[in-house]
């Protein structure tokens, strides 16, 4: 099988993956138990390795357009539904989340007011805008692009396949640290305007939620993007997978041995445990984990032969139903909530129907709607969708 359909096969079922892997995640939020495990543990390693397949595919795709064409496609792709999508989905659904936490616990139901609902889960899509201004800033000026070229090539070419895997897990680490760093100031900063004035702190919270986070999924992004474009890069990510598999399944032991020891401590939704040692807790885990997780899903995309069963389908449905899930997922908690459904059969029960749900949105509306393509998936043109003149009219 050619290595360019091998990529293609690998590229669909890491995003059928990642998807489904990111629905079961928000789907244990309201979960107790040892359910909390899957969203910890995909909380460690899913962004990061989305962005790393989104870098992939950026290589993949920018080589037959020019850099403008594929960025402003690339902007209009990632934004229109990010908008729309913040308005019509996102704010229901942190109004319906609000008012089944405040039943839950027993308050005073009241109309909820949170910055935050625009945003929500689909904080990624203006990062990865970011991330792609990055790369067409450092193609369009390939003097920038050289010198990082030349600095890498010098570094592997001089070095064993254990001192490059081991040098580019430790810049990895190094500039992951610094940039977790970054994020978790402007959060800390965001935080401390919590008593200015909406504007201050709508400005704020936007600011800290996207470009705040963009140094750090940078690193993945490119990381994808340079392993597909240089050979030595993806010769040191590969060339000690049993050590990557190893640093994985230690941080999972970890996870389970933290959370049979401080329980909720390892949990990121609860807000009680938002401490500095909560936040430095988590993000060294992740940092530790994530890299080898990245490094070994790189692997895997070249060398992936057979298309795991639906992937195909799942993978072209990825965005509508990452989009629409997290309302889906919001009234089946509110009606399980009614009705008291203990937690395992309601976690199974809330993964599924949101997978299929949303799945089925995308077959019968997304995909045979026009309109709905170009506002949930940001495929399409606007003049061609929207402003299609009727058959009889003249055009001048």
């Amino acid at each position: 099988m050619r290595k360019v359909n091998r990529r293609n096969i690998g590229l669909d079922n890491w995003r059928a993956i990642l998807v489904i892997v990111g629905v079961c995640h928000h789907a244990a939020i309201n979960s107790d138990g040892w359910w909390q495990l899957v969203g910890v543990a995909s909380h460690k390693f899913r962004m990061e390795a989305f962005f790393a397949i989104s870098g992939i595919t950026a290589a993949y795709t920018i080589r037959n357009r020019d850099v403008e064409t594929w960025l402003t496609k690339r902007l209009f792709s990632l934004l229109i539904p990010t908008i729309f999508a913040g308005i019509f989905l996102n704010i229901p659904t942190g109004i319906i989340n609000t008012f089944s936490s405040q039943a839950r616990i027993g308050q005073d139901i009241s109309f909820p007011d949170h910055i935050s609902f625009p945003i929500l889960h689909l904080w990624f899509m203006p990062v990865i805008v970011f991330c792609s201004a990055v790369l067409a800033f450092l193609l369009k000026f390939p003097n920038t692009l050289l010198l990082i070229e030349n600095s890498t090539s010098t570094l592997f070419a001089e070095a064993s396949s254990l001192k490059r895997y081991f040098s580019l897990l430790f810049a990895v680490w190094m500039f992951g640290f610094l940039a977790l760093l970054i994020d978790m100031l402007l959060a800390h900063i965001c935080f401390l305007l919590s008593d200015a004035n909406r504007s201050v702190k709508v400005l704020a919270y936007l600011f800290s939620a996207t470009a705040g986070r963009t140094p750090y999924y940078l690193i993945f992004y490119m990381l994808g993007w340079s392993a597909l474009r240089y050979p030595a890069m993806y010769k040191a990510i590969s060339s000690h997978n049993k050590f990557s598999a190893f640093i994985v399944s230690s941080g999972i032991f970890i996870l389970i041995l933290s959370y049979m020891q401080f329980g909720d401590i390892i949990y990121p939704y609860r807000i009680d445990n938002f401490s500095n040692f909560y936040v430095l807790y988590n993000n060294a885990v992740k940092l530790f984990m994530a890299p080898c997780c990245v490094f070994l899903i790189i692997f895997s995309v070249n060398h992936m032969k057979d298309t795991i069963v639906y992937s195909k389908n799942i993978s072209d449905a990825s965005y509508s139903i990452y989009i629409v899930h997290i309302l889906i997922i919001s009234l089946i908690d509110l009606s399980f909530g009614s009705f008291g459904i203990g937690t395992s059969y309601r976690y199974a029960s809330t993964s599924v129907i949101s997978i299929l749900s949303s799945y089925l949105i995308h077959v019968r509306i997304v995909k045979k709607y026009p309109a709905m393509s170009y506002l949930i998936n940001g495929k399409g043109e606007f003049s061609k969708i929207f402003m299609k003149l009727p058959n009889n009219a003249v055009q001048i």
